[in-house]
């Protein structure tokens, strides 16, 4: 009977330990998770990046979906500094990105924009962790494999390098040279599909003696339910050539402009120069320039940092060019003349109007002034 009782329970305990299945390695789980990444159809991603200095602290929020066969990606991203933030709006593909910035789309080789690194699940960027995972902990938790890392030494890099990109999407770092002080990863990887849930990057480096702190954190869901990404028609017609758009900003660069009084300014032009006449409560004049070739005169007014005014007036509509009409945001009166408002964001908006044969921009960059706030503004501009 005992003898009995014995073989039962070597009998009970053997198919346990069968049902347990062998415990698989750090390398196990990675290459898994490789090949897994080989069959990815689409999915969507949420990601928010923090770069933090002595002097500035940048915040990228990202969320999107990318799939792939062929690879695509439509990605919305909030870009925030010094209190003001900017949107951009991105479809992506191998061979070339369109990217809306402050209202304007522009068409430019993916190569020459960092937003394709989006894309971390891939079979290359998972591989590249293969390389590590002698130095990965592994444990379990709920659903997930747990991948832990940390450490300072400069073969870290092949991890650090894609993920600093999203600090700065419109930044090339391929060529910055950066020392690793100390870093801490995580990834979490789903014991099911073996796609990675969850990818996170604590670090401090130090670049040119200045000390960074670099925080990523990122969410995969919606794993092979996402349609197919088109870029819309409408998007492709009205968007304008790189190649336009690097001669429009090298036309800005090369424009000079002098520092000069208001007073100065106006015996140079030979009339009173309009100037914001309610000036908000902190603000004040900050400088004022000129600018022959164009001609124009900019009037910078300044709180602090994070809260600004600029005033440029052009002296003739010719030298203004056409009005931008398609993405006005509201047709508007300025003391008894059509104006274009603009709010290009939720802290940055501009009005554009003609008053005395001078066209008039007000830009405003504050978290304190409201678009009306900037519509009192200009109408207070004599």
């Amino acid at each position: 009977m005992k003898k009995s009782i014995y073989l039962s329970f070597l009998l009970l305990l053997a198919l346990v330990i069968a049902g347990c299945g062998k415990q698989l390695s750090k390398e196990d789980v990675l290459t898994k998770a490789s090949n897994a990444s080989k069959n990815l159809k689409s999915y969507s991603v949420e990601m928010m990046v923090k770069t933090e200095t002595e002097e500035l602290t940048t915040t990228v929020k990202a969320t999107g979906d990318v799939t792939h066969n062929p690879d695509m990606a439509h990605l919305n991203m909030n870009i925030g500094m010094s209190g003001m933030s900017i949107d951009i709006e991105a479809y992506v593909s191998n061979e070339e990105t369109y990217m809306s910035m402050l209202g304007e789309w522009i068409k430019m080789p993916s190569e020459e924009s960092e937003i394709g690194s989006f894309d971390q699940l891939n079979e290359e960027e998972i591989n590249k962790l293969l390389a590590f995972k002698d130095q990965f902990e592994l444990t379990e938790e709920g659903n997930d494999y747990v991948l832990k890392l940390s450490g300072n030494q400069d073969g870290l890099k092949e991890i650090v390098d894609p993920l600093m990109s999203y600090s700065n999407p419109l930044e090339d770092f391929d060529s910055v040279e950066y020392t690793i002080k100390n870093m801490n990863y995580e990834i979490r990887i789903d014991k099911k599909s073996f796609i990675m849930a969850t990818e996170k990057l604590d670090a401090e480096l130090e670049m040119d003696g200045e000390s960074i702190k670099l925080n990523v954190e990122s969410k995969i869901t919606n794993v092979d339910k996402v349609e197919p990404i088109v870029i819309p028609d409408k998007v492709k017609e009205s968007a304008t050539s790189y190649e336009d758009f690097e001669e429009q900003i090298d036309d800005i660069n090369e424009v000079e402009y002098e520092s000069a009084s208001i007073e100065e300014i106006e015996e140079i032009v030979g009339f009173s120069v309009p100037q914001i006449t309610d000036l908000p409560e902190g603000f004040t004049l900050l400088d004022s320039y000129y600018s022959e070739g164009t001609p124009t005169i900019t009037i910078d007014y300044e709180k602090d940092d994070e809260n600004w005014l600029s005033l440029e007036i052009y002296l003739t509509e010719e030298d203004y060019g056409e009005f931008d009409t398609e993405s006005v945001t509201e047709v508007i009166s300025i003391n008894g003349h059509d104006a274009y408002y603009y709010e290009v964001d939720e802290d940055i908006h501009m009005i554009t109007w003609k008053q005395n044969d001078m066209v008039l921009e007000l830009f405003g960059f504050s978290s304190e002034l409201s678009g009306e706030d900037i519509i009192k503004l200009a109408e207070s501009v004599k």
